[in-house]
C-alpha cells in the first residue's frame, strides 16, 4: 500500500487533487448520477466512495453503449456490402 493519505471525502478544496477535475464538474456529475451532495455547515461534499461508484457505472454504461453503437455500425456497413477500414 501506497504512503499516500486515501481521500475519504471529495470537497472543494481536495476535488481537483482527487479526481483531476474541478468541484464545479464533482458536484454536476455527482447530481447527474445520483451521488448526494452532503453539507457540513455551508461546506459542500459527496463521499469519495459513492462518487468512484457512480465513475465506474458510467465507465461502463458508455462502454456498453459504444459497444452497441458499433456493433449497429458494423451491421448497416454490411448490409451495404462495406467494409470498414482498419486504422493502425
Amino acid at each position: 500500500m501506497s504512503d499516500q493519505p486515501v481521500a475519504i471525502l471529495v470537497s472543494t478544496r481536495n476535488a481537483e487533487a482527487v479526481t483531476g477535475q474541478s468541484w464545479r464538474w464533482v458536484r454536476e456529475f455527482s447530481v447527474n448520477n445520483g451521488v448526494e451532495v452532503h453539507r457540513a455547515g455551508r461546506k459542500p461534499f459527496v463521499f469519495a466512495e459513492d462518487l468512484l461508484d457512480a465513475i465506474k457505472r458510467s465507465a461502463e454504461a458508455e462502454r456498453d453503449e459504444n459497444a452497441a453503437s458499433s456493433i449497429a455500425e458494423e451491421n448497416i456497413l454490411r448490409q451495404l456490402g462495406k467494409r470498414r477500414r482498419r486504422r493502425g
